[in-house]
């Protein structure tokens, strides 16, 4: 298991709205099963990257957390879970052995194939995934804290979470967020 911290927003940067594809996965022209280099190529150099870093934002260090608490991530043989996490501003990409298997975004300009944007009413997910399988309720990661979000099975192997009411944080991912993922 990947544990996951994930940022209140930051301030927004003057750009085009980006692109959370919720059809593929694919988060600022970098899909899920990307390599590190597809990454780089793609963003640039992350800012920080490491099997330890936090899954946190660069530009969120200190921001509460609203994402996943843990993504179950594929294992190494002997049980050990590799990943590297590529911190870049607003976002970040979760690299196991060889490609990504999930993409956190905190960056207010970002929005979801079918309209959902970081700062929307949690209610949005409820009426822009109708159609999708969904959990969504209060989330306890610990320590006296907690806050809201919802899940969506988009398809097999492609899941997103809407942390926070409004939203502060979305995240796709290949594989199911553990306990709070629908069946």
């Amino acid at each position: 298991m990947l544990g996951l911290g994930v940022a209140a927003c930051g301030g927004s940067r003057d750009h085009a709205p980006r692109l959370i594809d919720d059809r593929t996965g694919a988060y600022d022209g970098v899909p899920l099963g990307s390599g590190r280099a597809g990454v780089v190529r793609i963003l640039g150099n992350p800012e920080r990257e490491g099997p330890d870093e936090a899954g946190l934002p660069t530009d969120a260090e200190t921001a509460g957390e609203t994402g996943p608490t843990a993504i179950p991530m594929p294992a190494e043989p002997r049980g050990r879970n590799t990943y590297t996490a590529l911190r870049y501003p607003q976002s970040v990409f979760f690299v196991d052995r060889t490609h990504v298997v999930a993409t956190l975004v905190t960056d207010r300009g970002a929005r979801t194939t079918r309209g959902v944007r970081i700062g929307d009413p949690l209610a949005k997910v409820r009426t822009a995934y109708r159609d999708r399988r969904k959990w969504c309720g209060k989330v306890e990661p610990g320590e006296g804290s907690s806050f809201v979000a919802c899940t969506v099975r988009l398809g097999p192997h492609l899941h997103a979470w809407f942390g926070e009411d409004p939203i502060e944080s979305i995240t796709v991912a290949s594989v199911p967020f553990g306990d709070y993922s629908p069946r």
